[in-house]
């Protein structure tokens, strides 16, 4: 089966509404650990008959192979060029992914250039298996970014267990924070995605402004890219169509 098809999901929802859960916003290049170009995947995201794709390459982190700010301003160059580009064949966004960890030298950090791109993911959020720090440390950083943001593969169901859900949804809603629906098995336990573990945080969240993306964090297979469908299976089994970022983006 082709990994974008969606038809046989969405067959209640009006073909307009339809086409905006055709994306994959979270996929890493050459400029950091990936294994393709960035214009690579978007040409494989318009076999796979997405409508958005967006590259979303790390920085600053010395987790592994990431853009300092030099090479974050070239990559930013190129984005804006493949958009146009592309631009009547798929919507084009640019991001960077950020560990939120002290791996990431947040004191170097430019603001103005993350605000010139589209999106901006965190990972580790909450996490203490990564080291990731707690959402609480991450508000100043937050509030200085002006673009949509994003909890990148998040294993809600452990990394906010002692959170209130509600509560949580407040937050994410206060600061504008979205969340990502990861159904790579790089992001999985006992071969299901984390968001398949959430399920009670995903039933409040479709009654909330929180919104939801969806993003493999493609590196190395280029199948990754277009291997949406669970994903999207789960956006129709919570109703989650209205909380989809590609309607605000």
């Amino acid at each position: 089966m082709d990994p974008a098809e969606t038809d046989n999901l969405t067959s209640k929802y009006s073909s307009d509404i339809s086409e905006f859960v055709r994306m994959n916003l979270h996929n890493h290049s050459t400029f950091s650990d990936g294994s393709f170009t960035p214009e690579f995947i978007i040409k494989k995201a318009i076999e796979y008959r997405l409508n958005y794709i967006a590259i979303t390459d790390h920085y600053l982190t010395s987790k592994t192979r990431s853009m300092s700010d030099e090479v974050l301003e070239n990559y930013i160059t190129q984005m804006e060029e493949l958009k146009e580009k592309y631009r009547n064949r798929i919507r084009v966004l640019s991001g960077v992914e950020i560990d939120a960890s002290r791996r990431t030298d947040f004191h170097r950090m430019r603001y103005d250039l993350l605000n010139s791109m589209d999106i901006v993911l965190f990972e580790y959020v909450n996490d203490d298996v990564w080291g990731g720090m707690h959402l609480w440390e991450l508000f100043d950083v937050f509030d200085r970014i002006e673009v949509p943001i994003g909890l990148a593969h998040s294993d809600i169901n452990v990394n906010f267990r002692d959170i209130d859900y509600n509560a949580l949804l407040q937050v994410l809603e206060d600061h504008g924070i979205f969340v990502e629906l990861c159904p790579s098995q790089r992001n999985s336990k006992f071969g299901r995605p984390f968001y398949r573990f959430a399920v009670d945080f995903f039933r409040i969240l479709s009654d909330t402004d929180v919104m939801v993306s969806i993003g493999t964090d493609a590196h190395t297979r280029p199948e990754e890219i277009g291997d949406i469908q669970d994903a999207v299976q789960f956006v129709e089994e919570f109703d989650l169509w209205m909380n989809l970022i590609s309607l605000k983006i």
